[in-house]
């Protein structure tokens, strides 16, 4: 579902239970599209309690979990703002964009939150960018949410199309930090950039960038509480990982073992 109003949408997809007062959805695509309108017309929404108490019903359900993750830390990074290693703004518009990103942004505001209106969108969940017109600069900041298990490689995906922002951004001077919101990890580094030798020369696979891993708890500590708490409950029945895994990396062990096997 495509961004909207509240004007058009259609809420025969919803329902409230009269003797529990909980609200249900029909299905993941209106529950996403509901998120979008919802955001739009206030975006601190996701911050209120109701919204936080919903965790405790859907704890054992990692999707809806991770949905109701993501979009309080949406919240959290466009109305309170994002404080952390290198990285500092405040309260910043956020903007739903449709298709590509790179068509999307505006280099008339200095700093903007773009949060794709899909819920699958390629390779993040949101990007800040940060435009100084003057000095010709831009600073790209890809962001990911995941407290799931496993995850796809969302570097590798995002980076893969850098050339586009190098093109967008023909007159600037660029750097990036790819911000991953987890559970559990907490670190830093620099990633150096990744060059392909070819015939006729080198080709840019990754530009040098800097990636940072932030908890969840960190990022907003309300949140990070519940989600200790939830923790906490299912450990003993199930099996949870410290931090999170790349399905890519399991692969790669794997592979690594039965090489050593031989």
């Amino acid at each position: 579902m495509g961004s909207g109003s509240a004007e058009w949408f259609d809420h025969r997809y919803f329902w409230q239970d009269e003797k529990t007062g909980r609200c249900y959805y029909t299905c993941g695509l209106a529950r996403d599209g509901g998120a979008i309108t919802v955001r739009k017309a206030k975006p601190d929404q996701f911050l209120d309690d109701i919204w936080f108490n919903s965790l405790d019903f859907f704890e054992d359900n990692p999707i809806v979990v991770g949905f109701i993750v993501e979009q309080t830390c949406l919240s959290v990074i466009s109305s309170i703002g994002f404080n952390h290693g290198d990285l500092h703004w405040n309260c910043v518009k956020s903007k739903i964009f449709s298709g590509d990103i790179t068509s999307a942004i505006s280099l008339a505001t200095s700093e903007t939150l773009y949060i794709p209106d899909r819920w699958n969108y390629k390779a993040i969940d949101a990007l800040y960018l940060s435009v100084d017109n003057k000095k010709k600069t831009a600073l790209i900041v890809p962001i990911q949410i995941s407290i799931n298990l496993y995850h796809k490689d969302s570097e590798a995906l995002f980076y893969a199309n850098w050339e586009r922002w190098v093109e967008r951004l023909k007159d600037y001077t660029l750097s990036s930090t790819f911000v991953w919101i987890v559970e559990h990890k907490r670190s830093w580094k620099i990633v150096k950039q990744q060059l392909r030798s070819l015939r006729g020369g080198t080709q840019l696979i990754a530009p040098q960038y800097k990636q940072m891993y932030v908890t969840v708890g960190d990022l907003y500590g309300p949140l990070g509480e519940r989600l200790e708490a939830r923790y906490r409950r299912l450990r003993y029945s199930k099996s949870l990982p410290a931090e999170l895994t790349f399905a890519s990396d399991v692969r790669s062990r794997a592979t690594e073992s039965q090489d050593d096997h031989q």
